[in-house]
C-alpha cells in the first residue's frame, strides 16, 4: 500500500480508538498518547518479535508519530535529536545476519518526555549490547556492526589515512563473515550516520574521538601472539609482524606502546586475604 507511513497517513489515526481504523503502528502509539492525557500517567510500548519482523523500523514510526504529530514548534531540534540518535544507534549496535541485514544486537530503552500540554520537549535512550563476541569473530553470510565497514567505505581520505583505515578485508575482526551486501551501502550509510552525529549534538572532537576508537578496535584485531621462549615462567609476546598494529593502537588511544604490549602480554594478580566469620552484627 502506498503512503503506508506518510504524514497524511498519521494525520487519519489523530484521536482514533483502537479497531476503528486498520491495524498500524501509529494506532498503537495515539492510543498510548491518549491514555496519557486521560490518566496522567506514563505510558509503555513494548516492541518485540524475532528477527526480521521489523521491531527496528516499528520504532523508528513510532517515535516519529509522537514527534512529528506532538512536538510544540519550540523543540524542534530535541524532536529532531530523538529522532536522528536510531541510525546512529544502529550503525553502533546492529549488523547484518542471516535473517535480517539491519539486525539490532543489542536491546534499547527509548523515553520520549512530554510537558503539561502536552508536548514533546525531550527524551532519553539507554542501551546495552548483547553480542560483544560479535566484534571478534562472524559467522560466514554475517558481519560485525556497520559502523566499522562505514568507515572502511565511506570515511574521507585524510581521516583514513589518520586513522591508518585501508579496506575491510584487511582487518582480521571484519574478514571473517561476509563484507559485501548488494542490499548495504556503506559508502553512503556512512555520509547518513556522520550527519546523524551532527544532528544529535556530537562536535567534531567528539566525532573524532569515537572513530578513533573504532579504528583502535579494527587494529587490535591484527595483533597476533608468540609464545615467549625466553621467559621461563612461560607467556606470550607481540609477534614482530604485528609492531605496526601495536603503534598505530597506540597513536589512536594516545596511551605508550611499549605499555600497551605489556598489558596485551601481563596478567596482573592480586593477594586477597582470607576474611574469618563474620560476627552477629558485621557488615563487610
Amino acid at each position: 500500500m502506498r503512503n503506508l507511513y506518510s504524514s497524511e497517513m498519521m494525520r487519519k489515526y489523530h484521536g482514533k480508538s483502537l479497531g476503528v481504523l486498520p491495524p498500524h503502528v501509529f494506532a498503537i502509539a495515539d492510543k498510548a498518547y491518549r491514555d496519557m492525557r486521560a490518566l496522567k500517567e506514563s505510558q509503555s510500548i513494548i516492541v518485540s518479535g524475532e528477527s526480521g519482523a521489523g521491531k527496528t523500523e516499528s520504532t523508528k514510526f513510532i517515535l516519529r508519530y509522537l514527534t512529528e504529530s506532538w512536538g510544540d514548534g519550540q523543540h524542534g531540534h530535541i524532536e529532531e535529536r530523538i529522532v536522528e540518535a536510531n541510525p546512529l544507534l544502529e550503525s553502533f549496535g546492529n549488523a547484518k545476519t542471516l535473517r535480517n541485514i539491519n539486525s539490532s544486537r543489542f536491546g534499547k530503552y527509548v523515553e520520549v518526555h512530554f510537558n503539561e500540554k502536552p508536548k514533546v520537549v525531550g527524551g532519553f535512550i539507554s542501551h546495552y549490547l548483547l553480542e560483544k563476541s560479535r566484534i571478534c569473530k562472524q559467522s560466514p553470510g554475517e558481519r560485525s556492526y556497520h559502523v566499522f565497514y562505514r568507515l572502511c567505505s565511506g570515511a574521507p581520505s585524510a581521516q583514513k589515512t589518520a586513522l591508518g583505515i585501508t579496506r575491510a578485508e584487511d582487518f582480521h575482526f571484519l574478514n571473517q563473515g561476509s563484507i559485501q551486501d548488494r542490499n548495504l551501502n556503506d559508502t553512503q550509510d556512512y555520509k547518513l550516520m556522520s550527519e546523524s552525529m551532527d544532528k544529535v549534538g556530537f562536535s567534531s572532537q567528539e566525532k573524532d574521538n569515537i572513530f578513533r576508537i573504532v579504528a583502535a578496535v579494527m587494529h587490535l584485531g591484527n595483533i597476533a601472539f608468540e609464545e615467549e621462549l625466553d621467559d621461563k615462567k612461560g607467556g606470550s609476546k607481540v609477534t614482530s609482524k604485528s609492531e605496526g598494529a601495536v603503534n598505530m593502537v597506540a597513536k589512536l588511544l594516545q596511551v605508550n606502546a611499549a605499555a600497551l604490549k605489556m598489558a596485551m602480554t601481563t596478567r596482573r594478580m592480586s593477594q586477597v586475604k582470607q576474611l574469618g566469620a563474620l560476627g552477629t552484627g558485621d557488615i563487610k
